[in-house]
């Protein structure tokens, strides 16, 4: 046991027991293709040691008030309370003030809301530093090389501009490999529901998101709990892993090469992430 006093962090914990989440948020999601997503990036962030992949990210492109930040709460309420100084944190941060965030979400999931509240020069390098797992070189008053951060994560962004497109807003361009580290994916559906297709018993989108809302704020933390105990007794799940990602990658038709191949691994960990959760 490491005490990491200046990495406290009150928003790890968890409140109501797993039917409670199952009941009030799990079902929910059912239908909804972004929901099921961003919960899977929560459960699939603690496979990335088990299986050896690099840290990345996604990022949720769309217009205001379509449930952008509510799919990050409900992803975020796997691992703890999506509330004020919850699990969900912004964009609006130094690159230093990152690489802390980061270095006290290893293994875990990094939930970051409004991409426009980083500045577009420093947004691009954020991108290869979250995925690049290690802070800055930098030296102490002793002229000697300080300790240098690690982290492993895999972190969900929301956001009305994509990170090219912010990028672009400082006259630079962005490049493949920033890209593939924060992959866009279009929030909005083909539904009239903004991120959602399936408002089950509400009787409109912004109903189900409030009720969406309010349940994360009471119903957090048991699942990845849950999820963690079952993957510690269970010693032939990382071959589990590897044949769930297998299948998917097979049902996937692109060129499986280069930057493609690296973002459809990501992919494939999220979709094993899910059907295990599901599985177990």
């Amino acid at each position: 046991i490491i005490l990491q006093s200046k990495f406290h962090d009150s928003s790890f914990g968890s409140s109501g027991e797993l039917k409670d989440w199952q009941e009030n948020i799990g079902k929910l999601c059912a239908g909804n293709s972004r929901l099921v997503f961003a919960v899977s990036c929560a459960f699939a962030s603690v496979l990335l040691k088990l299986t050896g992949e690099e840290s990345g990210g996604f990022h949720f492109v769309g217009s205001s008030s379509i449930g952008k930040s509510i799919t990050l709460k409900v992803a975020a309420s796997v691992w703890g309370s999506s509330g004020l100084s919850g699990f969900v944190k912004r964009w609006r941060s130094t690159l230093n003030g990152l690489e802390l965030l980061a270095t006290s979400r290893c293994d875990s999931l990094l939930v970051l809301d409004e991409l426009g509240e980083i500045s577009s020069q420093d947004a691009g390098s954020a991108a290869y530093m979250l995925s690049g797992g290690v802070s800055k070189n930098r030296a102490t008053k002793e002229t000697t090389l300080s300790e240098q951060q690690e982290w492993r994560i895999l972190f969900l962004s929301s956001g009305e501009i994509s990170l090219s497109s912010h990028i672009a807003a400082s006259g630079q361009q962005a490049n493949v490999g920033q890209e593939v580290r924060m992959i866009d994916l279009s929030a909005e559906t083909s539904k009239a529901f903004g991120v959602f297709e399936e408002i089950h018993t509400c009787k409109s989108s912004g109903e189900f998101a409030t009720l969406l809302s309010l349940h994360t704020e009471k119903f957090f933390g048991a699942p990845i709990l849950s999820f963690l105990e079952k993957i510690v007794e269970d010693i032939s799940v990382a071959e589990k892993i590897s044949q769930l990602r297998k299948e998917f990658t097979q049902k996937v038709d692109i060129p499986k090469h280069g930057q493609m191949h690296r973002a459809l691994k990501r992919f494939s960990l999220v979709a094993a992430a899910g059907e295990l959760a599901i599985e177990l």
